[in-house]
């Protein structure tokens, strides 16, 4: 054999080459392709043999090439030409030319290479195998022959003797179960007790007692196993919906009431008091448009709250839904109902209560698709004396009042900011916050103040409301809205007004006729033509509803031989026309008899279907009475719920299917829908329990029964006597289990590769650590060892076994998809290289929210620092620990591989060694930038004082944000004021807006720390502050960069 490679690459891309024998084939020159021969056939080969001797006559010379070990060797008796060929032997599998040649072949580890039975254990032998029958099992074990059969009298023995031994520890085991039982119930009725006590339910109690008995029976304090057992053990499918402030959970109580239970979050132990006071007052709330709170339950770690239930949904849901059914009357109607709560509550309740979180997703729709204001979780009660309170923000970005904000004074104005813009969101059907949309209309409130002021309202509005509104009416609703979204508190209407003005602007009414667009009905129930120029057209008993403001009605087409005529509807015996002086009566130009509304005939339903001239269909209808101020009485028709069409004529109302359309039913994804007369009902597919539906039980899939076994007896024998060793080996299979499981969600498989493809040095710097090193290291994570609390994670110290010192974070749980990201932006921060940059040495992925390892930094904050009573900080420390920080943030800007945004700049996150030099820490909020990008679109992190005003309104992150923060940590080194502070002034609150304020009045040396104007010279503290100034400028473009900063400094 041999290997022909023509290589003609080089100068004739047309070559070939081919595999033929040696001497088959002599290459002379390029003419041998010009062969007639060659060209039809080629000596490749298609088969071979080992030399022409046979397997006897090779075995006994030095050229055989057979290995001796479980090699076959046979004659080649194809071509007649001799020769061998060498094979492995039966069970046998490898190469017999090469070492290690062949390998046995374990049938036992393929069971189609073995014909075991299933009752036989196989076990591996050299070239084969064997079968072996279980115990209490006898035959050959093969599939193929007698298999194996059950011993009867060894099981019958074995059971026999199984049920003897556990008959004697049978009365032991109840025993212990029952011990067991009792204490770990005692255990759990002492833990409710301590919760009880601890989450204020005594005090509650007493509250309860004080106040009169309707009041106390509707505040009622529930019980935790009655919750329990109303959410079925806070099952998953019971979930309505997760908030800032906890958990929703539908229940359902013994009397058969279904409820809103939510679980909040866990409560501070100095705030129990003022907790319960706040709870008595809004327990005692009663309002038709706000969600009632029934009851609280104080034994569970968290306090439970208990609310009626509300079964429809958010008005957020509605809203954004593909087609919503929204009308704008529907709209105006849950508008003023919405708003007739906060006035309530702001007026109106025993004492003031602001909501503090109005928005779209607050307001809940019952049954009847009536507005309730719901989720207390942010509220504050507010003293009858006074007229605003100072707290820590809270709401929801796109609704948050900007002056609340900036001042943390909330006042009941802060409510009415937020409902202009859930007023917004429900008249131009666009989100408050989308960073999808541009940047001009990214925040919803901002994009319509200048559309109003723009005069292009009616480009941002919803199709269907321009449809439906007058302009008038529209255009005041958006003066309305302008109002409510004012800067200044003082300049919005109060909730009162609101509700006045929403009130008196449903009253506008729309005809059928009068648009500003041209729209011509599709169909006409009543024509006719008349010769004469103004014509009577008669309305008789059969004429039905047409759709449109007006449910009752005739065709608006109306073709005049005079251009010049006009057409109206009225009632016969109210306009009687004589001749054309008619229309030059005085009266009849101010004021023409139109039919604005309507009913049918002077009877009620009662007495008008005893008649022959009763016009509701008799199928699917309903008859109401007319009610209205007209006195006439009347009824009117209409279609029953489930049906849909014209209730007076044929075919009258027919049956909507609900099952065609998702958004009209509420079947689960693994139950089938089945339209009924009027309704629909949900079933579960096959192997499948529940009701069906998504806001009830569900489907669940049912489990599959497990066999009952004659040696149960033997193994509960066996379960009792090591029951404390298996439950010990299962937990902490379940342990290794979970654990296994987090490593792999929070991207540690993907984080091991991302390690072992970098080089050494950075591999060893990024440390995947366990569980239980980190558990030890912080000693089972000891109250003792905890270092802070920040937004982002718990800080422990701990000890490693090398003994070296690490800060350990707790983060906070992260998003499944957003792992990948986690692990590159992680990788790159590891690799962070910066004296004056914490070091992140480490990760563990085997807990549910993933811990960082830190290297420790000893001498705390440089807010504690410049905080402390006799700060040891001189100006110079100031400015080196300034000028080491700022040396920080550049690297991190410019400097590393990927450039980062630190997002939450603050003194509390610059740390300082052992030798007091600064290194700035937690990464939590960190954002990587991709190099070919100046800024990326983030929801808004940061902390209060610190945060860029131009990144909070726009959501555009870059790095001069970072700067505007640094700016704000320098005024601080230079005042040795906190950046927000309720206890000073409302002109001093915000240490950035009084810095700059001072600097422009020239009362800088007024506010500088007396100990920076005596160690500094007064250009040179001009200087530092005019650098501050700068990178506390609104606009961004106009901020220095880190490096300049660095530079200046």
């Amino acid at each position: 054999m041999q290997s022909l490679a023509t290589e003609v690459w080089s100068y004739d891309k047309c070559g070939y080459a081919f595999m033929g024998e040696q001497n088959s084939f002599y290459f002379h020159n390029l003419s041998d392709f010009s062969d007639p021969t060659f060209a039809n056939q080629v000596p490749i080969v298609l088969d071979y043999a080992i030399g022409n001797q046979s397997c006897v006559q090779a075995q006994n010379s030095n050229a055989y090439l057979c290995l001796p070990n479980n090699t076959l060797c046979t004659n080649n008796t194809d071509s007649g030409s001799g020769g061998y060929l060498c094979s492995c032997e039966n069970g046998y599998e490898g190469n017999p030319y090469l070492s290690p040649g062949c390998t046995d072949i374990d049938e036992c580890e393929d069971t189609h290479l073995n014909d075991c039975d299933g009752n036989a254990t196989c076990t591996n032998t050299p070239g084969s195998f064997n079968c072996s029958c279980n115990p209490h099992y006898f035959g050959d074990g093969r599939s193929d022959g007698r298999g194996c059969n059950p011993d009867q009298a060894s099981q019958i023995s074995v059971i026999k003797l199984s049920l003897a031994l556990s008959f004697g520890f049978v009365s032991f085991l109840i025993g212990v179960s029952w011990i067991y039982s009792f204490i770990n119930r005692r255990k759990l009725i002492k833990l409710r007790e301590q919760f009880f006590q601890q989450n204020g339910g005594l005090l509650m109690k007493q509250k309860i007692s004080s106040i009169d008995g309707t009041s106390a029976e509707t505040s009622r304090i529930f019980t935790a196993e009655e919750l329990k057992k109303a959410t079925n053990n806070y099952a998953e499918n019971q979930i309505l919906g997760r908030g800032g402030y906890g958990v929703v959970y539908k229940g359902i109580l013994p009397d058969q009431r279904v409820v809103a239970i939510k679980k909040s979050k866990v409560m501070d132990a100095n705030q129990v008091e003022q907790f319960i006071n706040e709870l008595v007052i809004v327990t005692q709330v009663n309002h038709r448009n706000v969600v009632k709170l029934l009851g609280c339950c104080f034994e569970s770690e968290v306090p439970e709250l208990v609310y009626e239930y509300i079964s429809n949904g958010t008005l957020f849901q509605h809203i954004h839904k593909p087609l919503s059914w929204l009308t704008l009357e529907h709209r105006l109607r849950i508008a003023v109902e919405a708003a007739s709560a906060l006035s309530y509550l702001h007026s109106a309740a025993s004492i003031p209560i602001i909501h503090r979180d109005v928005k779209s997703a607050n307001i809940l729709l019952d049954a009847n698709y009536v507005a309730k204001m719901a989720d207390f979780g942010a509220s504050r009660l507010v003293p009858l004396d006074q007229t605003q309170v100072t707290t820590l923000i809270q709401g929801t970005l796109g609704y948050l009042d900007p002056e609340y904000f900036y001042t943390s004074q909330l006042n009941e104005k802060s409510d009415v900011y937020s409902f202009g813009v859930v007023l917004a969101e429900l008249l131009t059907g666009k989100k408050p916050i989308c960073l999808e949309r541009s940047q001009e209309e990214r925040n919803l409130a901002t994009y319509f103040l200048v559309s109003m002021k723009e005069n292009r309202l009616y480009q941002i509005l919803e199709p269907r409301v321009v449809k439906e509104g007058t302009l008038d009416q529209l255009q005041a609703i958006g003066e309305l809205v302008k109002r409510c979204l004012c800067v200044k508190s003082e300049e919005r209407p109060a909730m009162k007004e609101v509700v006045v003005e929403l009130e008196s602007l449903r009253k506008y009414r729309k005809d059928p006729w009068i648009n500003q667009q041209s729209h011509e009905e599709s169909e006409s129930f009543l024509s006719d033509k008349a010769p004469t120029d103004i014509y009577a057209l008669s309305i008789g008993p059969s004429t039905g509803n047409i759709s449109g403001q007006y449910s009752f009605g005739s065709s608006t087409t109306f073709p005049l031989n005079d251009n010049c005529g006009y057409a109206f509807m009225g009632e016969q015996d109210s306009f009687q026309y004589s001749n054309l002086s008619v229309f030059s009566d005085p009266n009849f130009m101010s004021q023409v008899p139109i039919v604005l509304d309507y009913a049918i005939g002077t009877q009620s339903c009662a007495v008008a279907n005893n008649s022959n001239a009763y016009l509701c269909n008799p199928n699917n209808t309903l008859c109401s009475d007319n009610t209205d101020s007209s006195g006439y009485g009347g009824y009117l028709c209409s279609c029953e719920y489930g049906y849909e069409g014209n209730p007076y004529l044929s075919p009258g109302c027919t049956d909507i299917d609900e099952c065609k359309d998702p958004n009209l039913n509420d079947c689960d994804v693994n139950a089938k829908c089945k339209n009924t007369p009027g309704n629909f009902t949900c079933s579960c597919d096959h192997h499948f329990s529940g009701d069906g539906r998504r806001d009830g039980s569900g489907c669940t899939r049912q489990a599959s029964q497990i066999p009952v076994i004659l040696g149960l007896s033997f193994g509960f024998l066996s379960l009792l006597i090591g029951v404390t060793w298996m439950y010990s080996c299962i937990n902490r299979r379940k342990l290794i289990k979970l654990r296994e499981q987090y490593f792999q969600q929070n991207g540690g498989l993907l984080m091991q590769q991302k390690i072992s493809s970098i080089h050494g040095t950075s591999a060893e710097s990024s440390k995947i650590f366990t569980a239980e090193e980190l558990k030890k290291a912080t000693n089972n994570y000891a109250e003792d060892r905890i270092l802070g609390r920040g937004g982002y994670g718990v800080v422990y110290k701990g000890i490693l076994p090398d003994q070296s010192i690490v800060a350990i974070k707790k983060s906070k749980v992260m998003d499944g998809n957003q792992v990948e990201q986690f692990i590159n932006e992680l990788l790159i921060v590891s690799q962070v290289n910066h004296r004056n940059v914490v070091k992140l040495l480490g990760c563990c992925f085997e807990l549910e929210v993933p811990e960082l390892v830190y290297e420790y930094i000893p001498n705390g904050t440089l807010f504690e620092h410049i905080q402390k009573s006799l700060s040891w900080l001189t100006l110079d420390h100031r400015l080196r620990i300034a000028a080491e920080a700022a040396g920080a943030l550049s690297y991190l800007h410019s400097g590393a591989s990927i450039p980062i945004i630190h997002r939450d700049v603050k003194s509390a996150n610059i740390l300082l060694d052992a030798n007091y030099v600064a290194k700035m820490a937690d990464f939590g909020a960190s954002r990587l930038v991709p190099l070919d990008q100046t800024q990326v679109t983030t929801l808004v992190q940061g902390t209060l004082g610190f945060l860029d005003p131009e990144y909070f309104h726009t959501s555009q992150l870059n790095e001069k944000s970072d700067v505007y923060s640094f700016g704000v940590v320098l005024a601080e080194l230079l005042t040795g004021k906190k950046p927000i502070c309720f206890e000073r002034s409302q002109e001093e609150r915000n240490l950035a807006t009084y810095f700059l304020v001072s600097m422009k009045e020239n009362r800088l040396y007024q506010i500088l720390e007396p100990r920076a104007v005596k160690e500094g010279t007064l250009d040179q503290l001009q200087a530092i502050a005019e650098f501050v100034k700068r990178c506390l400028r609104v606009k961004s473009e106009e901020r220095p960069t880190m490096k300049e900063v660095v530079m200046e400094l």
